[in-house]
């Protein structure tokens, strides 16, 4: 399950592409720059210095830094051009919405290569937009068009929210 090609995006939002070979040996190309390392028993990998323990996450994975708690969720999906142009233009820029839970807002940024930033109640997360697949934290939704906005529909759990641009 932790061997192939996957994808996540880093806290700060770079863009990560992380290979797991069968004999152990791990490539990371984080934001274009590439690093080598290994994945030992444990689930664990080592890339310059750094240790993060792996975990199994639905068809993908989760890396956990061992040195900072700093969490990493990948998946199998690509994005289209090696991170470019993964966005549909009408999805690009900053919208926003009511978070249902709290009532306060939530603030989505997205770039035109697909990489997303959300602001919820303060809390910041990371993420990917593939298409019309937008995978934070993990989660996925879908997104559909709506007006000047969009609306996203939870594939675990069906939650819909509506986003507006501002």
């Amino acid at each position: 399950w932790a061997q192939g090609t996957f994808y996540g995006t880093a806290p700060n939002g770079t863009q990560i592409m992380l290979t797991i070979a069968n004999n152990g040996s791990v490539n990371a190309n984080v934001g274009g720059g590439m690093s080598y390392g290994t994945y030992q028993s444990g689930n664990v990998i080592y890339i310059n210095g750094n240790t993060s323990r792996v975990y199994r996450q639905g068809n993908g994975i989760r890396t956990v830094s061992t040195m900072n708690n700093e969490t990493i969720y990948y998946t199998r999906n690509a994005w289209a051009g090696g991170g470019s142009g993964n966005a549909p233009s009408w999805a690009v820029g900053r919208f926003r919405a009511r978070n249902p839970m709290s009532g306060g807002w939530i603030y989505m940024t997205i770039e035109r290569g697909g990489s997303v930033t959300v602001d919820m109640d303060g809390n910041y997360s990371y993420g990917t937009l593939n298409g019309s697949s937008l995978n934070i934290n993990g989660n996925t939704s879908r997104l559909y068009r709506q007006g000047n906005g969009f609306r996203t529909v939870s594939d675990s759990d069906g939650q819909t929210i509506n986003y507006n641009r501002y």
